[in-house]
């Protein structure tokens, strides 16, 4: 039972793949930081941004959800993505569009078990 249970899981992780690459928007790059210290402490340290594209659909809270959760605003976006190109976690940084934008929540999908693709929301 448990097999058959991973082979669902792997179909539904590849039709989630599948999706968010098809419907990709472009435009989504992970933010990395990187934080070089000088070698004179009077001087200060070096920050390089890297930045990782991935696939993923962007689109708005609707009224709906922001409504119902306080913790969510109408600016505030929602992202889409697979489990393969990028595992968010609240207060990384994603540039949508050359804009920089917070990671405030990240909710997998399904809600229980192993994620097959992430939604997320971004301040």
């Amino acid at each position: 039972m448990v097999g058959g249970l991973g082979l669902l899981y792997d179909r539904f992780r590849a039709t989630a793949t599948r999706l968010v690459n098809r419907f990709d928007q472009a435009g989504t790059e992970f933010i990395d930081r990187v934080l070089t210290p000088n070698p004179d402490p009077r001087l200060p340290s070096t920050v390089v941004e890297v930045a990782d594209p991935f696939p993923a659909v962007v689109r708005g809270v609707s009224a709906d959800i922001a409504a119902m959760d306080p913790n969510l605003v109408a600016t505030d976006l929602q992202v889409v993505t697979d489990v393969v190109n990028y595992t968010p976690s609240v207060d990384d940084v994603v540039r949508i569009n050359g804009v920089d934008r917070k990671v405030i929540r990240v909710e997998p999908i399904p809600a229980a078990g192993d994620p097959v693709a992430y939604r997320f929301y971004v301040r």
